[in-house]
């Protein structure tokens, strides 16, 4: 990664059409954001927000899903703007 490269995840919002969806084995349901890591992880989440908090799960090398609570000033630097105006993070 080059010095002026920003750390941000790739995401993207399950599709209005589905109702349900799978990504790397974590289920989906309408209206939940999935995408990726600045380390190339998948992660997912519903938009949950806990204690200012974004709860994500990111899967890790052994394959399994694990919560990880983001604070507001950490998701908002590191997710795409269109999301967080989705879910009214901003």
């Amino acid at each position: 990664m080059k010095n002026n490269e920003k750390l941000t995840f790739s995401m993207h919002r399950l599709n209005d059409e589905l109702s349900k969806g799978s990504f790397h084995g974590f289920t989906l349901q309408k209206g939940f954001w999935y995408g990726y890591n600045f380390r190339g992880q998948p992660v997912a989440t519903s938009g949950w927000i806990k204690d200012d908090s974004l709860i994500m799960y990111t899967q890790k090398e052994d394959g399994k899903w694990y919560k990880r609570a983001y604070p507001s000033k950490v998701y908002k630097r590191l997710l795409p703007q269109v999301m967080v105006e989705a879910l009214r993070l901003s």
